[in-house]
């Protein structure tokens, strides 16, 4: 099994926390599917905010006992520290793992690849 990172926009992340989204189309550019077969899991990297206390500035990068503060999608809070692309989130950070139940070819106006996943975590 292996684990790829697949990203989101802001309102495809909400779709995904709310259940409301379970397919994605992705574009072709080789006769294999670069996120998997069925089985295997993506994460979800998103724009996110590093906790400022101490315990957490002097851990990171490693999991510190808070870790992250606030994700971008959904956050109406205050905000004291920058947000961090999503390109730049470490896999630990991640909220949202999605398993791949079926990948097929489909036609559009152009081959993509349609991903069905479920929510694992």
């Amino acid at each position: 099994m292996k684990e790829t990172p697949i990203i989101f926009s802001a309102p495809m992340v909400k779709a995904i926390l709310e259940g409301r989204k379970s397919q994605t189309r992705r574009s072709v550019y080789s006769d294999l599917c670069p996120w998997g077969v069925p089985g295997d899991r993506m994460w979800v990297p998103e724009s996110f905010q590093k906790c400022g206390c101490d315990a957490c500035r002097f851990a990171w990068p490693k999991k510190g006992p808070h870790g992250i503060a606030a994700f971008r999608e959904g956050y109406r809070g205050p905000s004291c520290a920058a947000f961090t692309p999503s390109i730049f989130m470490p896999r630990w950070a991640s909220r949202i793992t999605l398993e791949i139940t079926d990948v097929r070819l489909q036609l559009m106006s152009h081959w993509v690849w349609a991903l069905t996943f479920r929510r694992i975590a």
